[in-house]
């Protein structure tokens, strides 16, 4: 797909690095000890059982921008930690607000995004999305040194 046309109801930029987010405080993470039963039953309000959420990128891709599933893993607007502690990227801003909220579409958009635009994105420093991108490479050789063993005959 070419740069610059509209998808989705979305006009996407030309050049990935346009990309533009609004710029937000430092993220913010919350404990699971904070979140209580109140929390539980007004969530239980807003997202009744039997609502579905998209479950593939197939069920999504025609979903209205901007993204209201905030429970997706490929959202930008929260991050679940292993634990359970929820990291809020944008503390003052509300999912709505967000120019771009999956981590999909940008990637659909085509080009590898410069360090800043990823930095801007995620709510991060330029460094930070460096770091980041180094430990997947190095997490991602370890995973195929592992395989490489079993592949040898």
């Amino acid at each position: 797909m070419a740069h610059g046309t509209r998808r989705r109801g979305v006009a996407l930029p030309e050049c990935i690095d346009d990309l533009e987010q609004p710029v937000s405080r430092r993220a913010a993470t919350s404990p699971v000890k904070r979140y209580k039963r109140e929390h539980q039953r007004v969530g239980a309000l807003l997202y009744p059982e039997h609502f579905k959420r998209p479950s593939t990128r197939a069920d999504c891709i025609d979903a209205p921008r901007p993204c209201p599933y905030v429970g997706c893993r490929h959202h930008l607007y929260l991050d679940v930690g292993h634990r359970g502690s929820i990291k809020f990227n944008f503390p003052d801003l509300e999912p709505w607000e967000l120019t771009w909220t999956c981590a999909l579409d940008i990637a659909d958009a085509g080009e590898r995004p410069a360090f800043e635009t990823v930095g801007r994105l995620l709510n991060i420093t330029r460094a930070r999305a460096q770091q980041i991108e180094f430990d997947a490479r190095c997490n991602v050789a370890r995973a195929n040194a592992r395989l490489a063993v079993f592949l040898e005959p």
